[in-house]
């Protein structure tokens, strides 16, 4: 037999309001309808799910096994009620973020998580990785809008906004001199530089020294100066804890250029679907150049 969800309905806020009364004004019905939509489901079921003899309701046996049982069906058909409605605004099942791992710890992650608590039945998908990869798993639908560091390149495909900048420092390995890291000696000493950004105006303004050591990643770059290898420009978020940490040390550069800033962008298919939920993950992103 099929069993009603509105009665199934009533008898579950019959037992979580206590009466027929409580249960009805939750429900905005009359009590005498929700007494007989739980009589009805009993007739149905051929069970007594409520011992009457007492003043108080109290389950029967087959009526507290009936009510765990009914608990999962109630909120599965409040999920897929509200998930209809969501459908019905446009909203979409999943938002996918792809984001430059390089970019991590600086609340972009966080930034979509605020929007997406707005719309219960949308899931959230954070992907991460480097810039290649970012723009190919945008590229290929995988992710709805991605998040990188300045890209080089303005492929046609690929629709571009700026997001903010942020601030970077120069790194060197603690066991150079400071006297090493002037003006004149710091142009003959190895840098670091990004694979993914080589011919990008923010690579331009910060290539200094006439020999590189090239790597896909902060974490890379890091490594390479603890390793006496070169120095590098990182963002000054990531030096942070290895600085702390003695294993490398910030210093000056007074030809580093742009206020010693590089600058994020979102990007997104060209052409690509818009619904409100990437409308305001993109303003959210917006909103921290302020």
């Amino acid at each position: 037999m099929n069993y009603s969800i509105e009665l199934i309905k009533a008898f579950v806020e019959t037992v979580k309001a206590g009466s027929f009364r409580q249960a009805a004004l939750k429900m905005g019905k009359h009590p005498t309808t929700v007494g007989q939509q739980v009589s009805n489901l009993e007739i149905d079921t051929g069970l007594e799910l409520f011992d009457r003899s007492h003043k108080k309701f109290t389950l029967t046996t087959h009526g507290e096994l009936l009510y765990q049982r009914a608990l999962p069906i109630i909120d599965g058909y409040r999920s897929f009620s509200e998930q209809i409605d969501s459908f019905h605004q446009g909203l979409p099942a999943r938002v996918s973020v792809a984001i430059d791992a390089n970019l991590c710890g600086i609340g972009l992650t966080s930034t979509c998580a605020k929007v997406i608590k707005k719309y219960p039945n949308v899931d959230l998908a954070v992907f991460s990785g480097d810039s290649t990869q970012i723009f190919n798993l945008v590229r290929s639908g995988e992710a709805d809008i991605g998040v990188v560091i300045a890209y080089p390149k303005r492929e046609r495909d690929i629709q571009y906004s700026h997001v903010q900048n942020f601030e970077v420092c120069c790194i060197a390995p603690v066991s150079w001199p400071n006297e090493k890291l002037t003006h004149q000696s710091y142009l003959k000493l190895p840098q670091v530089g990004y694979m993914y950004m080589q011919t990008s105006e923010a690579a331009m303004n910060h290539t200094i020294s006439d020999q590189f050591h090239m790597v896909q990643s902060v974490h890379d770059a890091i490594e390479l100066v603890e390793s006496e290898m070169a120095w590098a420009i990182i963002p000054a978020h990531f030096a942070e804890l290895p600085v702390a940490q003695g294993r490398v040390k910030r210093f000056e550069n007074d030809d580093m250029v742009d206020d010693s800033q590089w600058w994020i962008e979102a990007i997104r298919p060209v052409g690509s679907q818009d619904t409100v939920v990437h409308r305001e993950i993109l303003d959210a992103l917006y909103s921290r150049r302020k």
